[in-house]
């Protein structure tokens, strides 16, 4: 992730990605273009956000480019509307992931060639494990230091909480003492009258 609040990133904040020769790495990811519109790209888009939502969060920058895993260049990305793109990407977010994702924020980047970059910053969820259920879908992607992949049944057992171990772990933390013991009976009075 860049070690910046998301209002503050600008094109000099970019170029020191690529100064610094910043690898991709599990909550930083480089993408060239901005999603398409067609299907396998909705979904290539929707699994690379809620693997970040998954994992422990990150930023997505679109216009970017990458060489062996570090930013290379800034090429930006050509678009003539860059809210309604935004508008788009969101769209794609609220219908296509169950649950819905919150916190998700974008800010658009103007940059000196006439062109923009996205940067896309996912928080980590507390809502996890997210699935991509966009045209009728049911994946669930996770990431790590390579990238993101699909969970396995291993991997959503892990992610899930387990309602066995809820109740002996909550029970573990309680003081040994106050285990076991009752609580007082309270006599509330009572509005009937007594029959002799």
């Amino acid at each position: 992730m860049i070690d910046q609040p998301i209002d503050a990133i600008d094109e000099a904040t970019l170029q020191r990605l690529i100064d610094n020769q910043v690898a991709e790495g599990r909550d930083l990811e480089f993408k060239r273009e901005l999603p398409a519109g067609g299907d396998e790209a909705s979904r290539e888009f929707l699994a690379d956000v809620t693997a970040f939502a998954n994992a422990l969060g990150g930023d997505i920058v679109y216009g970017l480019d990458e060489a062996n895993g570090a930013a290379a260049s800034l090429p930006g990305v050509e678009v003539d509307d860059p809210d309604a793109a935004i508008l788009r990407l969101e769209g794609k977010l609220q219908t296509g992931v169950d649950p819905r994702l919150i916190g998700v924020r974008t800010k658009w980047v103007p940059l000196a060639n006439g062109r923009g970059a996205l940067v896309l910053r996912v928080p980590g969820s507390l809502s996890a494990p997210h699935r991509v259920t966009f045209k009728n879908g049911a994946r669930f992607y996770g990431r790590n230091s390579r990238g993101k992949y699909e969970l396995d049944v291993h991997d959503l057992r892990h992610a899930l909480p387990n309602p066995r171990s809820s109740h002996s772990s909550s029970v573990s933390f309680m003081p040994r003492q106050s285990r076991h013991r009752r609580a007082p009976i309270c006599h509330l009075p009572s509005n009937r009258r007594r029959r002799p």
